[in-house]
């Protein structure tokens, strides 16, 4: 038997942290090795499908932001029974935040591996979460409306597009007062664009929603809407094969016509003070658009 396996100290982290821990290796023999090593890589991947009459083509691509090596013994025989090899290495603090989405991913992974001439390489891997921080956000109130012949149908105002995940968006609309609708709709969304070998994809997934009826609605007058944000949200990103773009769309549903909206992009991040590793890994689930 031989194994090797990785006992990080821990596996959330946020970025110009260091990853320590030690791998151990396990063997019933002597055998002889060519080289042990264990590396930090983070690498940003994407896939995209294009259907082509009866073919379908898959195009995949990566960019790795993070490559380190250390080799954790010099070629030679590894000794029957147990060995413990701690190990450090420094995150960036550059790096992006860990993402999944349904055609792009940004991972981080510890692999361990142990190369042998003529049999199995023994070898393991642990996912790791990093999140990126920022200094801070830039308070920036926006407002937007949709026209209608001239005449202003839907005002939305946003009292800060700059958001740190865990704070709530504060927002405010106004309709019209003699719109026919069924009610009014605020989303919180993300649209995630991806291109693999230049072949681009564009999705979205709705993050929160928020439905009121026509019939609660005081026309003409400003309806206060908050939308509660947590750190396993996608923050906003913009790298060479993706892009996240978050932002808030206010839409008036209008029966058996096309409805009127206002959509405001936002800037989502992690912010030193709420960057608190999580336990829990993001899992977010694209729906095409």
């Amino acid at each position: 038997m031989r194994k090797i396996t990785i006992y990080p100290d821990r596996t959330n982290y946020v970025a110009g942290d260091t990853v320590t821990g030690t791998v151990e290796i396990m063997c019933d023999k002597d055998f002889d090795f060519n080289a042990m090593y264990i590396s930090l890589e983070g690498r940003e991947h994407t896939t995209v499908v294009k259907q082509v009459g009866k073919h379908t083509h898959v195009y995949k691509e990566e960019h790795f932001h993070l490559q380190e090596r250390i080799d954790l013994m010099q070629p030679g025989t590894m000794q029957y029974g147990e060995i413990r090899v701690p190990f450090s290495f420094s995150i960036p603090e550059n790096v992006p935040t860990s993402y999944d989405g349904e055609r792009g991913e940004i991972e981080y992974t510890l692999n361990a591996k142990i190369e042998v001439s003529w049999a199995r390489d023994p070898k393991d891997e642990v996912l790791l979460c990093v999140r990126g921080s920022t200094g801070g956000v830039n308070p920036k109130l926006v407002t937007s409306s949709e026209m209608d012949d001239g005449v202003s149908v839907l005002d939305v105002e946003i009292e800060n597009t700059e958001i740190c995940l865990g704070e709530p968006i504060r927002l405010k609309y106004r309709v019209d007062r003699d719109i026919n609708m069924r009610g009014v709709r605020v989303d919180f969304i993300a649209t995630e664009h991806v291109t693999a070998k230049g072949n681009k994809s564009k999705l979205h997934q709705i993050l929160d929603s928020q439905f009121t009826d026509e019939i609660e609605l005081v026309r003409g007058s400003w309806m206060n809407v908050e939308i509660l944000t947590h750190p396993e949200m996608p923050v906003s990103y913009e790298g060479p094969l993706i892009t996240v773009i978050p932002a808030v769309k206010v839409v008036i549903d209008i029966a058996l016509r096309f409805d009127k909206q206002v959509e405001i992009p936002i800037v989502v991040m992690h912010c030193k003070k709420s960057s608190v590793a999580s336990s829990e890994e993001d899992s977010f689930g694209f729906s095409f658009e």
